[in-house]
């Protein structure tokens, strides 16, 4: 079986403002169309910066052990994105 394609993808990724997170947003950026970096720290200004320098979609503030906020992130990129 063919594996499939990850162009037209998003990926998020946790932890993605530093270290592993980072890295892995990196790598990924040129496989799909949209990475977005969650991470609990930075400031706004900070979470912009990253982005333009890692080429990202964007990075947005995330407290993953917060279920409610995991579930409003994924839902609100859901409504933004058209999925």
């Amino acid at each position: 079986m063919a594996a499939e394609s990850p162009a037209g993808r998003v990926a998020l990724v946790t932890g993605g403002a530093g270290g592993i997170g980072a890295a892995v947003a990196a790598a990924l950026r040129d496989a799909v169309a949209l990475v977005i970096a969650a991470d609990l720290h930075g400031d706004a200004s900070r979470r912009s910066d990253l982005a333009s320098a890692a080429r990202l979609g964007k990075v947005v503030p995330l407290d993953i052990t917060d279920r409610s906020a995991v579930r409003s992130l994924v839902h609100d990129l859901g409504q933004q994105l058209g999925a």
